[in-house]
């Protein structure tokens, strides 16, 4: 994604991890400030990527739909969570409240159309960063491999910590083991805030899972 449309020929754009080449892209001519590709439905392999300046699109560049995700006529592109019992992502952001000055953090189930589900919402729960709608943190903190979400108080006194309440048959090793995902889970709190990932696929399709190696191993033996 870009800000600097003038001196850009794509507003988003999706580049091969290993050789640095574009891929695909689309041309905006305004900026693209925010954008977010996961895996959310079980309707296609790979991720789906959408942003500011336009989507879904699968991530071998086809558009998905004529419109950006939205719940009650917001659109989410910020952030995801791996929340239910399945292995997608979800996404994660909240309901702007303009009387409030702030957000209710909820999580929404994208099944393919343009109109995500609601899956968990609470008043309670306020969003950081105006109105990108970032929790304070998302991370597999408790170690189940679906990741928790910290949200603040009203006064900004108080973490308020949410964790799924929904039964899974899948299972691999907790997140927290995974370097990559520990690695997202510091940079969101001391760098750019969106959601951490991890180093292999996790979604729809599930190809080999992951094993406990080396020193992860020995960690997570005690």
């Amino acid at each position: 994604m870009y800000e600097r449309i003038a001196l850009a020929a794509y507003g988003y754009e999706m580049h091969d991890a290993r050789t640095g080449r574009v891929l695909w892209g689309r041309h905006t001519g305004t900026d693209v400030g925010r954008g977010l590709c996961a895996d959310l439905t079980r309707d296609r392999a790979g991720a789906e990527c959408r942003s500011s300046g336009g989507g879904p699109h699968a991530a071998d560049s086809p558009r998905i739909s004529g419109a950006v995700p939205s719940f009650a006529g917001a659109a989410s592109y910020d952030s995801a969570t791996w929340w239910d019992g399945d292995a997608h992502r979800e996404l994660l952001d909240h309901r702007w409240s303009g009387t409030a000055g702030s957000g209710y953090g909820q999580a929404l189930e994208y099944t393919g159309s343009t109109e995500p589900t609601r899956i968990r919402y609470d008043t309670a729960a306020l969003s950081d960063d105006w109105a990108k709608g970032n929790p304070a943190l998302s991370a597999d903190v408790l170690g189940d491999r679906r990741e928790e979400m910290f949200w603040r108080d009203a006064d900004s006194t108080t973490l308020r910590l949410y964790t799924t309440p929904h039964p899974t048959d899948f299972r691999l090793p907790t997140l927290m083991h995974h370097p990559v995902h520990r690695l997202g889970v510091a940079r969101q709190d001391t760098g750019c805030d969106q959601p951490p990932q991890v180093g292999y696929h996790l979604g729809t399709r599930q190809g080999p899972r992951p094993g406990l190696t080396g020193r992860t191993a020995a960690t997570a033996r005690g």
